[in-house]
């Protein structure tokens, strides 16, 4: 009985000693970044992938703090390490493709918002983006084909609305 004691005890111990988990610093990653404390969420997020490199959720986060920090290039590697992982989930291109738009990358940009078209054929939002993207390449045509379709989706995306009339007197 005493050894057995002893046994859960040194056991109990040594889980309190290995301390906190995967999952501990990815929702206190996440507490950070709720509060726009994104330094110390980005060094959460990066325990979290010392601790397990593998799982996509930490890369995303950490991405989307960098990103609300203003650093796009920390931003995009991380979500190309995150689409490396998981290649079908859809808002790891969502976010890519409007920080590849917001630097300047249109045709990166509109080919990211082709995948989470695929991956998502009935996502107004994306039809919406991929269009701004023409938009920022001069290609008005295609642009006023996504944002009727964004519109066709979402008959009340009011941005859309506003893009579309803008792409339409561009031309």
């Amino acid at each position: 009985m005493r050894l057995m004691f002893l046994l859960v005890a040194v056991g109990l111990m040594a889980l309190a000693a290995c301390g906190e988990n995967y999952d501990t610093y990815l929702n206190r990653g996440g507490e950070h970044l709720d509060e726009g404390e994104h330094d110390a969420a980005i060094d959460d997020y990066n325990e979290a992938i010392r601790l397990n490199a593998d799982r996509v959720e930490a890369y995303f986060n950490r991405g989307l703090a960098y990103s609300r920090k203003g650093d796009d290039n920390s931003a995009i590697l991380d979500l190309d390490r995150a689409i490396e992982l998981h290649p079908y989930d859809a808002r790891l291109y969502h976010l890519r493709g409007i920080l590849l738009a917001m630097n300047g990358d249109y045709d990166g940009a509109i080919a990211d918002h082709n995948v989470q078209i695929h991956l998502n054929p009935d996502d107004s939002n994306a039809y919406y983006l991929r269009g701004l993207a023409y938009v920022d390449k001069g290609d008005y045509n295609s642009a006023i084909t996504d944002f009727n379709i964004a519109i066709k989706f979402d008959p009340n995306n009011a941005e859309a609305e506003e893009a579309l009339e803008l792409a339409d007197k561009s031309q």
